[in-house]
């Protein structure tokens, strides 16, 4: 067997093998009556599920909330990130090491770690059951990464192009707006998405700052509709709730996959 035809075979496998979980819980979500292990195809498909789900559980509200804050988190992060990775990668200022050092640090600290400190100090800001609040501080925690990736995006644009424009008189504000912004389109949309997923997806600080009903996000809310009593599993919400999860995530890379890709590559992200 030749060496293309094996990489084809094992692609192939790993393709299945890494849809069947999302096509399982599709089969699920679309059963009139939930039974393990699913059915492969379903007999009289239904979306009673997902009707319910968003009909009975009220979730509707907690969804427009995700997408507000991952949409936010998104558009602030890239905005923020992309000028202070400017600033890391071409401009020279005191304490620039040492700021450097703490972002890197940041980065490498799991985000989980710091769940009591950012409680406690969100407490005392007034900040909790507040979707501002989350916007902040997902901030917090996408900036490290996206501040990464554009400090070494930039790094990677010719020195003859901003030296040439050093002799034209631009200043560092003009080099920003006039000259790395328009070349980073794929840093910004690999930013953005980076934010957008992960503030969509997140569990942990969604379920701990928010508790107010009409201001919880998606994944809190999912989270009470399938844990509706004390020994009942809404298995069915469950699959549906999974589905509808996906969705946004699935929709954002396949429109931003290309430039997901070089935005990794160029920007020395693995």
């Amino acid at each position: 067997m030749s060496e293309k035809a094996t990489r084809i075979i094992l692609l192939i496998a790993y393709s299945i093998f890494a849809l069947l979980p999302i096509y399982w819980v599709t089969s699920l979500s679309l059963q009139q009556k939930i039974s393990f292990p699913p059915k492969i195809l379903p007999t009289n498909p239904t979306l009673s599920h997902y009707i319910g789900l968003i009909t009975e559980t009220g979730i509707l509200i907690s969804i427009l909330n995700s997408v507000f804050v991952g949409l936010s988190v998104g558009f602030i992060s890239v905005l923020i990130s992309s000028m202070a990775g400017y600033a890391f990668s071409k401009l020279e200022f005191r304490g620039k090491k040492v700021i450097f050092l703490g972002v890197i640090l940041t980065f490498l600290l799991p985000p989980q770690l710091n769940i009591v400190p950012l409680y406690s100090l969100f407490a005392e800001m007034n900040l909790l059951n507040n979707r501002l609040g989350m916007i902040f501080l997902y901030q917090i925690l996408v900036l490290p990464l996206n501040i990464f990736l554009f400090i070494n995006y930039f790094d990677t644009v010719k020195k003859a192009i901003v030296e040439s424009a050093i002799i034209d008189g631009a200043g560092p504000i003009r080099r920003y707006y006039k000259i790395f912004i328009p070349l980073s389109k794929p840093a910004i949309i690999a930013a953005f998405i980076f934010g957008f997923r992960f503030s969509w997806a997140e569990y942990v600080f969604a379920t701990t700052f928010i508790r107010s009903e009409p201001k919880m996000l998606f994944t809190a809310a999912l989270k009470r509709a399938v844990f509706a009593g004390q020994y009942t599993i809404n298995y069915d919400y469950m699959a549906a709730g999974a589905i509808l999860l996906l969705i946004p995530t699935l929709l954002v890379l396949i429109y931003g996959q290309k430039y997901l890709q070089i935005g990794l590559q160029l920007g020395g992200v693995d």
